[in-house]
């Protein structure tokens, strides 16, 4: 991630980095980098199946309560959309998931499930963490906070090497706590920008920016300037040496000489592109980004000498008479001891076909934005909740260049993409967003350039989006029941689908269920299919009911064991928070809210027997794609039915994925089922002793079925 080849020339080179221990202090955090991070490493976690949304609240809650042990104050930065010139890297990213990804069953890649990042938002809420989502990308805001408050920086983003703060690696910090007599740390490497500055004596944190650009960062592709590198003669057979010679190269210029001495090399017809490139890299790595500066306590006189001391980078010279510049220029370091038979030629290829697609494909539009062009053009409403971290990244990219990106799911490729059925929810999203004050309603619909999966590969879809009724600067000032007119539309909930019967932070998961079950589906859904579902909706009340429990061993001496520890430990002790809802919701209410100690730890075994990866997931054979599939199916449906629920200003209670979805669990209890000749009769016995935990699973089942069912009729 970020400059390809320097996470690796860091870690192999100590000397950059020592030991450094985390306490008493405030750590600036990449957000979604983390998230990644922890769901890679999680090993309770398992990714074929779409998402143990559980277990990964457990894991991101246990992070940041260890760094709350330590006195630390994490200060959460997110990523909100993607800058038009990371589109090539995005396009060529999203090529090389899918092939990756191809066959679920013998598929090695980690696809990141679509939920993840509500999970990660729902832990910063549960802990009250401060966190923000930039407008762009987090990372310039991510280095001008750290630096701004002296703090480090904890991510795995190569970037971050060169960004003038200190940097905490993730592959440098320990999960483990260690305690001294102060208290707890936590132990880590971490790597402070002197360190680079005094191995290559003169190099100038100035030019650093330079520095990534010649690397190859995830805005430009290094290959861009292989006849700069041939004419240096550093092409050479590693990365790392490759990077050597740039540092090396660089501390003998200033900014502008390097510059010139790099666009000499490049085609005429090039420069000018590439050469604004470098101006807008460098200048976002310096310009301080008020609005992020002033959501973390950074004083306004503070911002405003920053804003008021940045000078804007600006080349000085002129691309038309480049040649008639001294040679001395960029001939006083040659590097002549590398084989000039190392070339660098496959990333070029690959870099042409990226920029084929886009420039074939992607109709984006000509004009050109910047974090305070847009803000300026929006409603305020809105960039207070994008800030706040209530939309997804996605939004600002529909606003700015009309693409989305459709993420890929482990899902059947022998059917279309399993984000397809929700695409009526998202072209309600997509008309909203699109539709301003000043647009004039016509019959032409706007087309939003659609990248999703088609079979085996990346393919392109336009969805055609006609303008809303209502515009976004409007959408705020409509009454409740105007807005929940608008999703229950989208959704397809009719009042006989009574969702009032539930608990507020149930109602709109239980309208995604209604949604994706009344859609035509090339894969037939059944009851099984639904009871499946419902079954795991069951493990929030137990994990509220008695705690976590998820012992790493499934044998019946450790579930034993833990059934003895609940009610010997934390079954007499544990205080529960009770949902509340209004009358309406009285009888699902009182029957959670009612719901023994002892009632879920009998349950207990069953859930854990059938959340383990060695049940049915062991024996998983190519029939189980289409098991997976219509799941994925259901979690497109569910997360674009938060995203618009999220955009009317949060007509329902977001639901908590947490509390509902273990994809595991989900494939497991599905395959059990499917083998019963009468399955509830098998929920029953295996349900037995737990009367209440049932009791909920046939009330949630049969008002389902009934909704279903009127809605046939």
């Amino acid at each position: 991630m970020g400059i390809s080849g320097l996470t690796k020339y860091i870690k192999e080179r100590g000397s950059y980095l020592e030991p450094f221990e985390i306490d008493n202090t405030s750590l600036v955090i990449d957000g979604y980098n983390l998230t990644a991070n922890l769901y890679a490493t999680c090993k309770s976690c398992n990714h074929l199946f779409g998402g143990d949304y559980d277990q990964f609240f457990h894991v991101v809650f246990q992070f940041f309560n260890d760094l709350l042990q330590c006195k630390v104050t994490p200060l959460v930065i997110l990523d909100g959309g993607w800058e038009r010139k990371k589109t090539k890297t995005i396009i060529k990213r999203f090529s090389q998931q899918i092939e990756s990804a191809r066959g679920i069953s013998h598929s090695t890649s980690t696809l990141n499930p679509p939920l993840l990042g509500t999970i990660f938002i729902d832990v910063l809420d549960k802990l009250e963490i401060r966190y923000a989502m930039c407008i762009f990308e987090a990372d310039d805001a991510i280095s001008s906070i750290a630096k701004n408050l002296n703090v480090p920086i904890l991510s795995s983003d190569a970037d971050f090497f060169l960004c003038g703060a200190n940097f905490i690696p993730y592959y440098g910090y320990e999960s483990r706590l260690s305690r001294y007599a102060r208290g707890y740390v936590k132990k880590c490497l971490i790597y402070r920008i002197e360190k680079l500055l005094e191995r290559f004596q003169g190099l100038d944190i100035t030019v650093l920016p330079l520095a990534s650009i010649l690397m190859g960062n995830d805005y430009v592709d290094s290959s861009i300037f292989d006849a700069f590198f041939r004419h240096m003669k550093i092409t050479m057979a590693t990365k790392q040496q490759r990077i050597e010679a740039i540092f090396d190269w660089l501390k003998n210029h200033s900014l502008n000489t390097a510059i010139i001495a790099i666009l000499k090399c490049l085609p005429v017809e090039k420069r000018e592109n590439i050469l604004h490139l470098i101006e807008t890299i460098v200048n976002d790595f310096s310009k301080p980004p008020a609005v992020m500066l002033s959501l973390f306590n950074i004083s306004e006189q503070s911002i405003s000498e920053q804003l008021n001391n940045f000078t804007p980078f600006k080349f000085q010279g002129s691309l038309n008479n480049l040649e008639d510049i001294d040679d001395s220029i960029d001939n006083d370091v040659k590097y002549n001891n590398f084989p000039a038979q190392y070339q660098n030629s496959d990333e070029s290829n690959e870099l042409v076909e990226c920029s084929d697609f886009v420039d074939e494909n992607l109709n984006v539009s000509l004009e050109e934005w910047n974090e305070e062009k847009l803000v300026a053009s929006l409603p305020q409403w809105f960039v207070n909740d994008h800030l706040a971290g209530k939309f997804p990244g996605y939004f600002v990219n529909i606003l700015t260049d009309r693409i989305c990106k459709v993420s890929l799911q482990y899902e059947d490729f022998s059917y279309c993409s399993a984000r397809v059925i929700s695409f009526p929810i998202l072209t309600k999203i997509c008309s909203l967003l699109i539709t301003r004050k000043d647009c004039k309603i016509s019959n032409t619909n706007t087309v939003i350039e659609l990248l999703i999966r088609d079979g085996d590969k990346l393919g392109y879809q336009k969805l055609p989006v006609p303008l809303s009724t209502v515009s976004l600067d409007d959408v705020r000032n409509l009454s409740e029941s105007e807005r929940k007119k608008i999703i229950n539309e989208t959704l397809q909930i009719h009042d006989d689908d009574k969702l009032d019967k539930l608990p507020p932070s149930w109602q709109l998961y239980v309208a995604a269920i209604l949604y994706w079950m009344r859609q035509d589906n090339d894969i037939k859904l059944t009851n099984v299919h639904l009871r499946a579902l419902l079954i795991s909706m069951l493990i929030g009340i137990i994990d509220r009911t008695i705690g976590f429990n998820r012992p790493k061993n499934i044998n019946q001496t450790q579930v034993r064991q833990t059934l003895n520890n609940l009610f010997l430990d934390g079954i007499n002790k544990k205080k529960y928070q009770k949902i509340i809802g209004d009358d309406k919701s009285m009888l699902m209410m009182n029957l959670i809210n009612s719901i023994s100690k002892e009632d879920c730890a009998s349950a207990l075994p069953f859930f854990l027997e059938h959340s383990d990866l060695n049940n049915e997931s062991s024996r998983f054979k190519q029939s189980g794609d289409n098991i997976i599939h219509v799941y994925s199916q259901f979690q497109s449906c569910l997360a674009h039915a938060m995203d618009l629920n999220a955009l009317l200003g949060g007509i329902y209670v977001q639901p908590s994925p947490s509390e509902f979805f273990n994809g595991t669990l989900i494939y497991n209890v599905y395959s059990k089922f499917s083998t019963q000749s009468d399955v509830d009769t098998y929920i029953a016995t295996r349900l037995n002793d737990s009367p209440g935990l049932l009791q909920i699973f046939k009330t949630l089942h049969k008002m389902i079925s009934d909704a279903l069912k009127s809605c046939n009729n």
